[in-house]
Parts: structure tokens; C-alpha cells; sequence
């Protein structure tokens, strides 16, 4: 009975995988987290995909649910991946409703209530930003494409300073991931500025 469950559970998982994969214009690959790295400060993942996949450097990496994070070590058979959760992780986003910009990543210390939540940074005291929105990817730091999901605004409060206090819910579930969608795409250039004539 145990493995039918466990069946069970594993044929949703794969379900809503091909559902994503489906639902994103992206070349991806499917891979299996076979090792993690929790300690406080820097939060990784061991995939089972690796060079001989496709996998490059910088790669986003995605759940059913949200943006996991970026490929930042890859070898043949295997990637590591940072988690957008740890303190160096970061990735450019948007507020979806209110189009505000901003750069989430993870917290400094995981011993502080809500240390799973991400921190929305560089957003204005006067920006229109409230409990419930959408945070999605802007493109605009040429890892992560635009408009994938990163999370959901959880607390809004009175920064220090010129910036706003504000935590989001990653909509990923870093806990429980066991299959990933990895990006296999080609970085494009820069844009140069042409030469008028």
C-alpha cells in the first residue's frame, strides 16, 4: 500500500512537471535532486543532470510551483544548484500588479522568524507595494527569464533608511523538491548601441 502511495505521489509530481514544461516557451530539461546543502547562510542542491545534458553555467532553474534558483558549479553528470534562499542568491523582479522593481534574495541569518522568506530589496518608501502581491522575474539581470513566478508579498513594513521592509513567500517549496526543471538556452548577447548615420 505504502508504494502506490508513494507511486501515486510520484506520478502527480511528474504530472505537474510536464505541466510546466508545457506551459513554458523554454528549452528544458528534466532532472532529479539527489543531494542538498542547508547549513545557515548557503542553501544548494545536487542535480543528477549535468554538462552532457545541456546544462550550462547561470542556467534558471524552475519548480512546478516557482524559481528555484541558478546552476552555479556543473560538471558531466551533475549541477549544483544556488537556491534563490541563500544569502548570495538573488534574482530581478517586478511587483506583477503595480510593475515595481526590485531584487529579492535570501536572508543573512536563518535563526529569525520568517528566515524562509525572501527580502525584497531596493524598492522606494512611496512605492505601491502590499501584503498579497504577486512577485514575478523582470529579465532584467539576463539569468532568470521574465515573468516566471518568485513568490508572494508577506509583510510590508518601514525600511531603514530610503527602502522598504518587505518579506515574500517563495512560491517554490524548497522542502519538498524532488524533481527540477532546468533552462538549457543560450544567453544572448547584450544589446550594443548601433551607429547612426
Amino acid at each position: 500500500l505504502q508504494a502506490r502511495s508513494f507511486q501515486a505521489q510520484e506520478a502527480q509530481r511528474l504530472r505537474e512537471l510536464l505541466g510546466l514544461r508545457l506551459a513554458v516557451p523554454m528549452d528544458t530539461i528534466a532532472a532529479q535532486v539527489v543531494g542538498r546543502d542547508g547549513v545557515p547562510w548557503f542553501r544548494t542542491l545536487t542535480l543528477d543532470r549535468g554538462e552532457a545534458d545541456g546544462i550550462t553555467l547561470d542556467a534558471p532553474v524552475m519548480s512546478p510551483t516557482g524559481v528555484v534558483g541558478r546552476v552555479f558549479m556543473v560538471g558531466p553528470h551533475a549541477a549544483r544548484v544556488q537556491v534563490l534562499l541563500d544569502r548570495d542568491g538573488a534574482a530581478g523582479v517586478l511587483v506583477e500588479r503595480s510593475r515595481v522593481p526590485g531584487v529579492v534574495s535570501g536572508q543573512v541569518s536563518s535563526q529569525a522568524a520568517g528566515a524562509e522568506d525572501l527580502v525584497l530589496k531596493y524598492v522606494p518608501e512611496r512605492s505601491d507595494v502590499v501584503v498579497g502581491d504577486v512577485v514575478v522575474t523582470s529579465g532584467i539581470d539576463r539569468i532568470y527569464p521574465k515573468g516566471l513566478v518568485v513568490g508572494r508579498v508577506r509583510f510590508v513594513g518601514k525600511g531603514s533608511g530610503l527602502f522598504r521592509d518587505i518579506r515574500v513567500e517563495p512560491s517554490a517549496r524548497f522542502d519538498r523538491l524532488e524533481e527540477v526543471l532546468v533552462v538549457r538556452q543560450v544567453k544572448e548577447p547584450l544589446d550594443t548601441p548601433r551607429s547612426v548615420e
